[in-house]
């Protein structure tokens, strides 16, 4: 181990270095920087925190050149663009502009100068978002966990790139070349901040890009893609529509597609297939497109069946809905060590209620569990469950004349309109364009099912699908740009198992990176089942662990001119 290495290994893993790290993190976990419809508040927020950044600057290196980067309105133009739809409200359903939206607010973007000793080495940019997905928590500390939202996703990545600058600061070796940091806002909401940094010519003398994200302190020179779609219901067309019925068919056809998908996603470095269907949100039921939903809850009116019988039914599509996702309530969620879901669900009679005077009525009430839509093969989707359960109704209605079973929302005042918001990841073995044609059939074939089965002509306009959300393509960079190698000859040198290069299973701003040409590597601590959860939390011994790496990694790359197949 050479002096420089053993030196930022002793300062990474110092005690000094654990509290300067939580203190800087929990600074700024006490600071609101979920998305907003108000501007002026997110921009209060956003200025607060990147007041926090420069003062640390300046207190760690006088000499770093600090630029508040304005929003480029170009990114409107641009393929990766997300509309601010946080920005509309029910006073103005369409949002505000791009230049209304931005006015005022910007990036954050410190620049360490090189020593240019020589001509070795590579300019290399790091980023990382300060922006966090609602809704807001508090922080606090047990030991060296430290939870609140952000605390991975990506406050506790911003903080690590602080100190990664203080540590090589203090450290005192000669890096050839300049080290770009970027902070940026508007990640969580489709990539804006970063979009814009990524056109900004100013920084294309650099090649290589490393985005700290919550990889679990793995190099990954890949990600999958994902995209959020938005579907209308519209059952105003017949009235012997359910929209409540309906969705369950177009949901249950979505998540063929996806399978069919993911089938034929081979490739490499995706050797998991990490091509995931997220149904996240269902009417009045979920939070986030991009976040498994745990709990949706129904109306069931009945009429020509026993309690018992119904019950049995229910049974029936939760069987069938086990055979395809497992069985989550005989699995321990290792964080609690208890099971993952106590109960699948839980049916009650109620009284009648308009417009039926006939019959029973039940509250059927279907749970999961919730997570990042990456970690789905570890959650349980409520709405999917009770997919499955709503078609179990409508087979055993047709098979069984006399009967009627009649579904609709369990808080949804509207019973002719109903959204639902999703996910759907896949890799580059399939195009952005491509996936979206498929999920749209989709959900036509769904929803033209559904019409067949209750003898409703179809109609295009009685579902509608769209995707001004999230729309993150995936990429891949080479295995063997400067970023990983100068990453894998740090895990060396720390005598870390660098493993065999895989991409990473989720997406993020890589993507945008990579679009514009540069190589791009995704890296730092923290678990993807920890993000967007109220379990929100960061391992400091981990993010030690990280700075470690990145620290030594920014020296290699900063002074040694790697070869690599594409430059």
């Amino acid at each position: 181990m050479s002096l420089p290495v053993k030196k930022i290994k002793e300062l990474a893993y110092s005690d000094r270095y654990k509290e300067y790290y939580a203190e800087l993190l929990m600074e700024l976990l006490a600071i609101d920087t979920t998305p907003k419809s108000d501007i002026s508040v997110i921009r209060e927020s956003e200025i607060k925190t990147f007041g926090i950044i420069e003062s640390e600057l300046k207190n760690i290196d006088d000499s770093v050149i600090i630029k508040r980067i304005p929003i480029n309105e170009a990114i409107e133009s641009h393929p990766y663009f997300t509309f601010p739809h946080y920005t509309k409200t029910p006073e103005n359903p369409q949002g505000l502009s791009v230049k209304e939206t931005y006015r005022g607010r910007y990036n954050l973007v410190a620049v360490v100068k090189g020593q240019n000793r020589c001509g070795s080495g590579q300019k290399v940019i790091y980023n990382s978002h300060i922006d966090t997905v609602a809704p807001f928590l508090e922080f606090h500390r047990e030991g060296d966990l430290i939870y609140g939202r952000g605390a991975c996703d990506a406050k506790g990545q911003v903080a690590l790139m602080l100190s990664q600058i203080k540590l090589l600061k203090e450290l005192g070796e000669p890096i050839n070349q300049n080290r770009v940091y970027q902070f940026v806002i508007d990640e969580e909401p489709g990539g804006n901040g970063s979009l814009s940094l990524s056109i900004d010519q100013s920084f294309k003398d650099a090649k290589d890009v490393i985005v700290f994200e919550i990889t679990d302190n793995k190099a990954h020179p890949a990600n999958r893609g994902a995209l959020w779609y938005k579907i209308e219901l519209d059952g105003a067309f017949d009235d012997r529509i359910s929209v409540a019925e309906m969705q369950a068919y177009v949901v249950l056809a979505l998540e063929e597609e996806g399978r069919k998908i993911k089938s034929e996603s081979d490739h490499p470095l995706f050797p998991t297939r990490p091509v995931q269907t997220c149904q996240g949100i269902l009417g009045s039921y979920g939070e986030h497109p991009s976040a498994v939903n745990d709990y949706v809850g129904f109306k069931i009116s009945v009429d020509g069946i026993s309690s018992k019988q119904l019950r049995q039914i229910v049974d029936e599509g939760v069987r069938a809905y086990r055979d395809d996702y497992g069985d989550k309530t005989k699995e321990l969620d290792p964080a609690t060590g208890k099971v993952k879901v106590e109960k699948h669900y839980n049916l009650s009679k109620i009284p009648l209620y308009p417009p039926f005077t006939k019959g029973e009525q039940y509250e059927l009430e279907i749970f999961g569990k919730g997570g990042h839509m990456g970690a789905i093969l570890e959650c349980d989707d409520a709405i999917t469950k009770g997919a499955y359960i709503i078609k179990a109704f409508k087979d055993f209605e047709r098979e069984m004349k006399g009967v009627k079973i009649a579904v609709s929302m369990g808080k949804d005042s509207d019973s002719r309109k109903l959204v639902i918001e999703g996910g759907q990841g896949f890799i580059p073995t399939h195009t952005i364009e491509e996936v979206q044609k498929r999920l749209s059939n989709a959900v036509t074939r769904g929803a033209r099912e559904y019409c067949q089965v209750i003898g409703v002509t179809y109609k295009p306009e009685m579902a509608v699908t769209t995707y001004e959300k999230l729309h993150n393509d995936a990429y891949v960079s080479p295995v063997d740009c400067p970023a990983m190698q100068a990453m894998q000859s740090a895990f060396e040198e720390l005598g870390l198992d660098f493993g065999e290069p895989t991409a990473w299973l989720v997406s993020c701003d890589a993507r945008i990176f990579a679009k514009e040409g540069y190589n791009v590597v995704t890296f730092g601590p923290g678990l993807l089942a920890d993000a967007h959860q109220p379990g929100d939390k960061i391992d400091i011994k981990q993010a030690q662990e990280a700075l470690a790496i990145s620290a030594i990694a920014a020296l290699n790359l900063g002074n040694i001119s790697y070869k690599s197949s594409r430059i």
